[in-house]
């Protein structure tokens, strides 16, 4: 069924998704809802991980600071197999599957990736982190969302239930 649509007129622009994920708790929903939208639309679906820079902590006694260096081969090897793993596990779902990773990518990247690829949704989990968390660190989703130039499908770690 992969290219049919089933609303044929209905958002016909809807030809890529693109699903930001990071093998996290969200990472299933955000599969689940990305996948559901480009069956939907007949749209093909292209999995995109970032591999995040890692933590060095350097001694300095007390006050040790943690500085990022750039992640290791072994790292980035590992992240794209679970990257293909994930790409593979949809291979049944009736959508046309591929993926991409990034290394240390900044949110600008990955929107400009997400350009270049015509994406037409972005689908991407969100992590609820409080006020103060959200005031001094900000946001990836939420970075996303100022910069993207498409729609933006925010998935929530688990739905909202109703009273």
């Amino acid at each position: 069924m992969a290219g049919a649509s089933l609303f044929p007129g209905f958002f016909p622009f809807m030809k890529t998704i693109i699903a930001l994920v990071d093998f996290s708790d969200v990472t299933a929903r955000v599969l689940e809802q990305a996948t559901l939208h480009a069956r939907t639309y007949g749209a093909r679906l292209i999995l995109v991980h970032v591999v995040p820079a890692e933590p060095a902590v350097v001694e300095f006694g007390i006050a040790s600071p943690t500085l990022l260096q750039p992640p290791s081969q072994r790292r980035i090897e590992k992240d794209y197999e679970q990257l293909l793993n994930l790409r593979d596990s949809l291979a049944n779902s009736g959508v046309e599957v591929s993926a991409q990773q990034l290394e240390q990518a900044d949110t600008g990247k990955v929107v400009n990736l997400c350009h270049s690829l015509a994406a037409d949704l972005i689908v991407v989990g969100t992590h609820h982190h409080g006020a103060l968390y959200q005031f001094f660190i900000g946001t990836y989703t939420a970075d996303i969302l100022k910069k993207a130039h498409c729609p933006v499908l925010v998935v929530p770690l688990e739905p909202q239930k109703t009273a």
